[in-house]
């Protein structure tokens, strides 16, 4: 057993405390009233060199530095005792001129005579000179390992990259709750890892607050020269609502994204595990913010070609005369429909505008796209958003009705002819339109519906002009 185990062991049986429940944290003051952790036992241990206290910033240990003499704090929950630890009981034991021991426990401790406590302090006190090499190392390599895992994902849009982030952060420094915002992305990402969650309670009455939590967000950023932030506690300086005070959150840590978007990252402790934030936690949170830009820049660039391809996709496919599909689109439905029906109905509808001809050479081209445009209107308008309608010719229509039966599509039929009629003439013609449909059902061919609605759209027309 080494020294300082040793030590540990004896002072947790004169404190009454399992040797696993003992946290014993030794602390050298260097300059004025700036006092930085060297070690110790159980959470001291992994927290030597990233604890600084101020005197002047807490008020017990300042109470005990000057008293010269130890005090001891116990209550009935657990409490910030000093940066960011908290205890339910906790023991200060200044040692002069320039060293101070401290003892904690989520346990009740016995306090032993103040005699008694000052030994056991020195006795540790002499085993903890400073901070190892190996320790430094261990917590660079800690925070490489931390900023890698939040950059290291394939994420192609902004809201999977945002929690992949948040929650590597959230990971990292052990936090029950991380949010991201980015607020000229609409991104909110949000990781609640319980087990207590810190996020308002969802009734009836009460819905997912996202709304709340954004505009705590952007509260927050407006600030941005307060940032970073860290509140060990949040009772003394809380968030805005909905994590206020009376939240679940007892610590949290906020730190402004920069690239590619104004954004903020927040991390919080609750009281499922009260604790705050380590000099590395907070470092660890700034360099992952910094580091965020990579992979929310990529998202960003991929969101945005996906879009750009989204919408040349779209013109492509797009008759840009009456906003309906042209022929690419109308093949790729048709032969969609084709590969994947199962036996379903489905219908096709064929429409041949009149005199579009005679309009154009009496009124002008103008005329004949308002011809063209007032139809299409007319189809979209008798259609549903599962049909395609789309401009396969110059004057020629065609509309696809996926499982669709031959009475249904006949009541579509009926009712574009009966809005064909309430249009206005264009000049002296009225506007008006020859139809052909067809249906099929089971195994039927799509191919042959395709040929019997053609060949009664024609016959129609046929008829119109023998009239």
């Amino acid at each position: 057993m080494t020294d300082v185990a040793s030590a540990l062991t004896d002072i947790a049986a004169e404190l009454a405390v399992p040797v696993g429940e003992l946290d014993a944290f030794v602390f050298r003051r260097v300059d004025g009233g700036r006092m930085v952790h060297l070690g110790g036992g159980g959470r001291a241990h992994g927290w030597a060199g990233v604890i600084e206290i101020h005197l002047e910033s807490e008020p017990l240990i300042r109470h005990a530095w000057q008293m010269r003499r130890p005090v001891v704090e116990a209550g009935p929950s657990t409490t910030r005792a000093f940066g960011p630890y908290w205890a339910t009981s906790t023991i200060i034991v200044p040692l002069q001129p320039d060293q101070l021991v401290v003892f904690g426990s989520t346990d009740r401790i016995r306090v032993p005579d103040a005699q008694t406590i000052e030994d056991l302090s020195w006795r540790l006190a002499a085993q903890v000179a400073a901070v190892s090499p190996a320790k430094r190392l261990a917590d660079e390599l800690e925070m490489l390992h931390a900023v890698r895992r939040a950059t290291a994902t394939t994420a192609t849009t902004v809201q999977d990259a945002a929690e992949h982030i948040v929650t590597a952060a959230a990971e990292a420094l052990s936090c029950e709750l991380g949010l991201l915002w980015l607020p000229a992305c609409d991104v909110l990402a949000v990781v609640d890892r319980g087990p207590m969650t810190a996020l308002p309670k969802v009734t009836a009455d009460s819905p997912p607050d996202g709304d709340g939590l954004a505009v705590m967000m952007e509260q927050l950023l407006a600030h941005r020269e307060l940032l970073p932030r860290c509140q060990q506690d949040n009772a003394l300086s809380p968030l805005p609502s909905p994590l206020d005070a009376g939240s679940a959150v007892v610590a949290w840590y906020a730190v402004e994204l920069m690239e590619p978007e104004d954004g903020l990252l927040l991390l919080c402790h609750t009281v499922a595990k009260p604790r705050g934030f380590t000099l590395l936690c907070q470092q660890i949170g700034s360099r992952i913010a910094e580091a965020a830009a990579t992979p929310l820049a990529t998202a960003v660039a991929h969101e945005r070609l996906n879009v750009e391809l989204a919408r040349a996709s779209d013109e492509a496919r797009r008759d840009p005369l009456t906003g309906t599909a042209n022929r690419l689109a109308w093949q790729e439905a048709l032969s969609e429909l084709m590969r994947d029906r199962r036996g379903d109905s489905a219908s096709v509808i064929m429409l041949d505008l009149d005199e579009l001809k005679q309009v154009n050479d009496e009124y002008g081209h103008r005329a004949g796209d308002d011809m063209l445009r007032a139809i299409a209107a007319v189809l979209l308008g008798a259609t549903r958003a599962r049909d395609v309608v789309a401009r396969v010719g110059g004057d020629e229509f065609a509309i696809l009705l996926p499982t669709t039966d031959e009475t249904d599509c006949r009541n579509i039929v009926d009712r574009i002819g009966e809005r064909i009629a309430d249009l206005q003439p264009i000049g002296q013609h009225a506007i008006t339109a020859s139809i052909g449909w067809a249906s099929c059902t089971g195994p039927g061919s799509l191919d042959e519906v395709l040929r019997a609605a053609d060949r009664r759209m024609y016959e129609a027309k046929n008829a119109r002009t023998q009239r």
